[in-house]
């Protein structure tokens, strides 16, 4: 026997490795910080590794430089023993080093869970397993989670090939060792591997299919094999467990297994429904009276205990979440037939009855050392009682829960409102669990001609009181204004008459400021309350709305009166007004606007005046660097009105949307003067300027749709005016495209899909554009034939022909020469570069056209792009293109008048255009 010592910089031992057979030698490197040694290892791997002793018999150094050197040798060399499996478990049994037990028992189930691992081979392990769980009380708790997984994990690979016998037996086991006496190790090790078992059925993640070298399908099966066979013999005896209260060693797992066990019929990740439809099966032992006051009894007994208490509250909360009828289609790896776990309704309400009535002590008397954790989570109980309520709304109930949900809402916002530091945010938070609870309480009355009952009103005109106040505190709270928090808040229109007695003010001053944070709060909260959130639509007026509409109004007219002397004192001293507040009054305006536009009749026509005036003179006294570098003002103004015409514009009469344009167009003209290309150029941050020309493209697209769709009453024919409009805008935005904004994807598709559409519906006006914004224009589709977007290249190839087949038909003087050139362009494109099917389909149209507009000059185009070749690809290319232009229709003007021959004569250039390319981009190739 060869004895070999490896010396620990870190301490003076050495470890004595007993090398068993020279032939089996192996070399292994290990870093040591800087220091980086080799030894040589000879073993029967790694059973005599182990099996260590320390110069001068110092056996506790010896186990501590071996624990030591665990982490520097790869674990996987232990998987690719020949002996591996056999060397696993006598280290599993015979080391006393935790780190080489919980190695042992990766590599145990790494390798069974092997192909070539047999059903038997791997029952023999788990036996194993198994028995040493039971039987080793000493291991630690992270090497014991390991083997309590493994083991779970095994069976799961067995079970769809053991027969519905031996399954119920492996299950009957596990319950056996659970259902034992207590405190013994049986117990727990049951108790834990069921747990584990449940959990790994349970789910199908990547993770588990990686790891168990399994399909997705795999996992499926298993699952709905347990559950048809199985899962309710687990709930049985779990319930069993907690009835007859478990040992304070098995309690927390206990409860945990009932999680996992109420967690199987959740709903999908993609679902809204938080309630469960259990299996029906699941009624003689889940519905039962003495179950749940089992569970409140034990929540009362380790109620201080934080740990324990949180996962019987879990269990509570999943428990109430309980409902009636089951569907197929409710889980999609449920496989069993519908039911009902309830006889019927009065028996569900007498379910949601006992953990109401149990519940109600721990409402009226939260733990002190833990009332964060426990109202929150009381919170998330009564939205899930409920929400499990407004499933049979049985009248019986309503006032009860009405009452506590109040009682709870309340509690919660008038300790946010005594709590003087402002730092706990634990009670908005269950606030907000209890706000989806009022949202189903109120849900009826929304849809509905009908008033809500007057408990309802009562209780949620107290709490919205209340809820006004916090949020109002908190907006206003500051660190070194005390006072302000003993201050009591003032409504709306108190806060308004401030506002107007403070209009110059400066921002430095304290007070001003917390009118200006009390105003903001306000408006947005009356926006969202009286509004609905909309994207690109009009939200429909809620019933309820309609009973109230004389205080919405008031409502809306308080708005824009804020709005009307927002503006006045903007325009009067622009640098002393906030531009947050008038953020906010644009938001809600707009929002206000969106969908009571119609409703309103009478203030209608001042709605569009006024809002318009206020994007007007916000555009024009706060320009980019009034307030910081961040003008966030100046694309809110364009984005409040693209979604206002984005949601009203088809809606609106031909007069009110005559106004609307006007309007629009002097918003688009103020915007331009006061952010010209100097101004611009100033400002370095390019994601700025994209952000505002990308707003602007989208108010010119929202414009010109009313062409396409249009709801009004009066459909007039507008194309003219919004033609106008539209092209008014156009002159002024191309000076402000650069060359950098187009490189922006987002940017270059608005911009290229409104310049493509234009031309194709007006190409007679854009060819009649201002010389120098015609050849900008032009410019910039080159710039969209050279881009990566393949819509943006067709979008291109499509503005220019549709520009050259107007100037075939209706020849200006202004683009004479300015289309050719894009011919050396396209054909640089086609020949020399790598181009796509779709691109040479947009360059055969584009190229058609151009062809025939420059008919008279397509030799000198030609020459001139040849001038740089050489003799022979010279020769070749002219030759091609005179092949290529002979495939054009000859000079007649009565061809051009014939759509059939048109279409006819484009489908022959695009088959000449694809030979064309194939020939000379082959050439090319080749030299």
């Amino acid at each position: 026997m060869t004895v070999q010592y490896r010396r620990y910089p870190s301490r003076e031992v050495y470890v004595r490795v007993l090398l068993a057979e020279p032939r089996n030698t192996n070399h292994i490197e290990v870093d040591v910080g800087d220091d980086k040694r080799s030894f040589e290892m000879s073993f029967s791997w790694p059973k005599d590794l182990w099996d260590v002793d320390a110069a001068y018999g110092d056996v506790k150094a010896a186990h501590e430089a071996t624990y030591d050197l665990l982490p520097m040798i790869n674990a996987t060399r232990l998987a690719q023993s020949p002996q591996a499996h056999a060397d696993s478990i006598h280290l599993l049994t015979h080391s006393a080093v935790p780190m080489a037990q919980f190695h042992a028992v990766t590599t145990l189930c790494e390798l069974s869970l092997l192909e070539r691992v047999s059903v038997s081979q791997r029952k023999e392990t788990i036996g194993f397993l198994l028995h040493h769980a039971t039987s080793s009380s000493s291991m630690p708790s992270f090497v014991a989670s390991a083997l309590i997984s493994t083991i779970a994990i095994l069976i799961k690979r067995n079970w769809l090939q053991e027969s519905p016998t031996d399954r119920t037996a492996i299950l009957s086991h596990i319950t056996q060792l659970a259902s034992s006496s207590s405190n013994t190790p049986s117990n727990l090790v049951g108790i834990k591997l069921l747990l584990a078992f449940v959990t790994e059925m349970r789910g199908a993640s990547d993770k588990k299919t990686r790891a168990m070298f399994q399909p997705v399908a795999f996992h499926t099966s298993c699952r709905q094999a347990l559950e048809k066979d199985g899962l309710v013999q687990i709930l049985a005896l779990a319930v069993h467990l907690i009835t007859h209260q478990p040992s304070p060693q098995a309690l927390e797992h206990v409860y945990l297994l009932t999680v996992e066990l109420l967690q199987w019929f959740e709903a999908p990740t993609d679902s809204t429904s938080i309630l469960l439809a259990v299996d029906p099966r699941w009624k003689p032992y889940l519905v039962q009276a003495s179950f749940v006051q089992a569970i409140f009894q034990a929540y009362t007994t380790h109620r201080s205990h934080g740990l324990w208490s949180h996962t019987i509250r879990q269990v509570l909360i999943l428990l109430a979440s309980v409902t009636g009828r089951r569907r197929r289609s409710l889980h999609v790896l449920s496989n069993l037939v519908a039911g009902s776990i309830f006889d019927s309704p009065d028996h569900h309400v007498a379910y949601i009855t006992w953990i109401f009535h149990g519940a109600l002590f721990i409402f009226h008397h939260p733990l002190p050392s833990n009332v964060e954790r426990e109202v929150i989570d009381m919170c998330q109980l009564t939205y899930r009682l409920v929400s499990n309520w407004s499933s049979l709304n049985d009248p019986a109930l309503a006032d009860p829960l009405v009452s506590e949900v109040a009682r709870l809402s309340c509690l919660l916002l008038q300790s946010a409102l005594q709590d003087e530091e402002g730092g706990e945010v634990w009670q908005m938070e269950g606030l907000d669990v209890l706000m989806d609870a009022w949202s189903v309480l109120t849900a009826p009355f929304a849809t509905a001609a009908l008033p809500p009952p007057p408990t309802i009103q009562a209780a949620s005109a107290q709490v919205v009181r209340l809820y006004l106040q916090v949020r109002l505190r908190l907006v206003c709270r500051s660190d070194d204004n005390d006072a302000e928090e003993d201050e009591d808040i003032e409504l709306n229109v108190e806060t308004a008459n401030e506002r107007r007695t403070h209009t110059t003010k400066s921002l430095d001053d304290e007070s001003f400021r917390h009118v200006l944070d009390k105003l903001h709060f306000v408006i947005l909260f009356t926006g969202i309350v009286i509004a609905d959130e909309y994207k690109g639509e009009k939200p429909v007026v809620p019933c309820s709305m309609e009973a109230t509409l004389s205080v919405v109004e008031q409502l809306v007219h308080g708005v824009l009166t804020l709005l009307a002397e927002e503006i006045q004192a903007v325009q009067v001293a622009p640098q002393r007004e906030s531009p947050y507040l008038s953020e906010q009054l644009l938001s809600t305006v707009t929002r206000l606007h969106v969908t009571y536009f119609d409703i309103f009749p009478s203030k209608s026509a001042d709605m569009v005046a006024l809002y318009c005036q206020s994007a007007t003179v916000y555009l024009s006294h706060w320009t980019l660097e009034t307030f910081q570098p961040v003008p966030s003002i100046v694309p809110l103004v364009l984005k409040c009105a693209c979604d206002f015409v984005e949601a009203n514009l088809a809606y609106l009469s031909l007069d009110k949307a005559m106004d609307l344009y006007g309007h629009c167009d002097r918003l688009i003209g103020t915007f331009c003067v006061t952010n010209s290309v100097t101004q611009r150029s100033a400002i370095s941050d390019d994601e700025l300027q994209f952000e505002d020309m990308f707003m602007l493209l989208t108010l010119l697209s929202h414009l010109v749709a009313k062409d396409v769709i249009d709801f009004a009453d009066d459909t007039a024919n507008s194309a003219g005016v919004v033609a106008d409009v539209v092209f008014s805008g156009l002159n002024q935005v191309i000076p402000l495209m650069t060359h950098d904004l187009l490189q922006y994807p987002k940017l270059s598709v608005q911009y290229f899909t409104l310049v493509s559409y234009l031309v194709d519906v007006y190409p007679d006006k854009v060819v009649r554009l201002n010389p120098s914004l015609l050849h900008q224009l032009l410019q910039s589709l080159v710039v969209g034939m050279r881009h990566t977007n393949t819509d943006i290249v067709r979008y291109s190839f499509q503005s220019v022909g549709e520009l050259a087949a107007c100037q075939l038909r209706q020849p200006t003087a202004a683009s004479t020469g300015l289309l050719g050139q894009f011919i050396p362009v396209v054909l640089q494109m086609l020949v020399f570069e790598a181009a796509a099917a779709v691109v040479v389909d947009g360059a055969a149209l584009a190229l058609y056209s151009l062809f025939l507009v420059e008919r008279r000059n397509i030799e000198s185009i030609a020459h001139a792009f040849c001038a740089g070749m050489d003799s022979p690809l010279q020769d070749t290319m002219m030759h091609a293109l005179g092949q290529l232009m002979h495939s054009l229709p000859p000079p007649q003007p009565q061809t051009a008048a014939s759509v059939g021959h048109a279409r006819k004569h484009r489908a022959h250039f695009k088959a000449q255009m694809y030979a064309f390319v194939a020939h000379v981009r082959g050439y090319v190739q080749i030299k």
